[in-house]
C-alpha cells in the first residue's frame, strides 16, 4: 500500500462518535416522543409531525451532521 492511498482516521474517529452520539439522542429523544408530537400536522403533506420526523428527520438530520463533518475536514 503506497502512503497517498492510507487514510487516517485519527483526525476522523472523534469527531464521528460525537456525530453517532448527536444523531442517537436526536432519534431517542422523536421516537420517545411519537405520541404528543402526532397531535401537530404538517401542512404540505398532511402528516402527524411525530411519524413525519421518525421518518424523515433522522435521516436529514444524520446527511447535516455527515455535511458538516465532511465540510470540518475538508477545511483543516
Amino acid at each position: 500500500m503506497e502512503a497517498k492511498d492510507h487514510v487516517d482516521w485519527s483526525g476522523i474517529r472523534n469527531p464521528l462518535f460525537v456525530l453517532l452520539g448527536i444523531w442517537m439522542v436526536f432519534f431517542l429523544i422523536v421516537h420517545g416522543s411519537i405520541h404528543p408530537l402526532n397531535k401537530l400536522i404538517v401542512p404540505i403533506v398532511r402528516l402527524p409531525f411525530g411519524s413525519y420526523m421518525a421518518a424523515q428527520g433522522s435521516l436529514v438530520v444524520l446527511l447535516a451532521l455527515l455535511y458538516l463533518i465532511a465540510k470540518r475536514q475538508h477545511n483543516s
